[in-house]
């Protein structure tokens, strides 16, 4: 099943929006809009940081071709499943956020790796 999802540059009051805007609907009755998963960033810098050529030719290769492991993630790009493997878990580091041990990407809520990665 394909789901929308959408990388954007917004303010917090921009982004914010979103929520009133949904609960504004809620208030008059009307059905929710269908669910698009959003990532914001504040300014360009930060999004090219974070979403450097590298990760958009990973997020490419698991959008084209559906969940894999970082292993066979790895190798389909053709790239040391060492270093792949600890990009994910640098993400989850610089989020501030734990990730439960044994736990795959696809039920962690950080929001900071692509759903449907697992690792192992």
């Amino acid at each position: 099943m394909k789901r929308n999802f959408r990388i954007e540059i917004r303010n917090e009051k921009e982004s914010a929006q979103d929520f009133v805007n949904a609960w504004h609907r809620a208030q008059k009755g009307m059905a929710p809009e269908q669910p698009v998963d959003r990532i914001y960033f504040k300014d360009l810098n930060t999004l090219l940081r974070v979403l450097t050529p590298r990760r958009m030719e990973a997020i490419k290769a698991v959008h084209d071709n559906g969940p894999v492991s970082f292993r066979a993630l790895a190798k389909f790009l053709g790239r040391d499943y060492k270093r792949h493997a600890g990009d994910g878990e640098d993400r989850h580091r610089s989020s501030g956020q734990k990730r439960p041990s044994g736990s795959a990407v696809a039920k962690d809520n950080c929001g900071t790796c692509p759903r449907g990665i697992r690792q192992g």
